[in-house]
């Protein structure tokens, strides 16, 4: 776990379109690690409920939004 005082991005809020697998996901958990509040975007609300328990898990008090939909054009 990240050090309190070494979080890169505390209290910053990032949104990640596409966080519910792949790189998104990645990219999501470690700015929760560093301390950001996470917007999570994805077509699929239980990959979205994944991705959140995740974040949950690391344990850095982070807010986390979950929101689906779909921005295919």
């Amino acid at each position: 776990m990240t050090n309190e005082f070494n979080m890169l991005l505390k209290d910053k809020n990032i949104v990640i379109m596409g966080s519910g697998r792949g790189i998104g996901k990645y990219i999501a958990l470690l700015c929760a690690e560093e301390g950001a509040n996470i917007g999570l975007t994805s077509r699929t609300l239980a990959e979205l409920n994944k991705v959140k328990r995740g974040i949950e898990s690391l344990g850095t008090d982070v807010k986390i939004s979950i929101k689906t939909g779909d921005i295919r054009m």
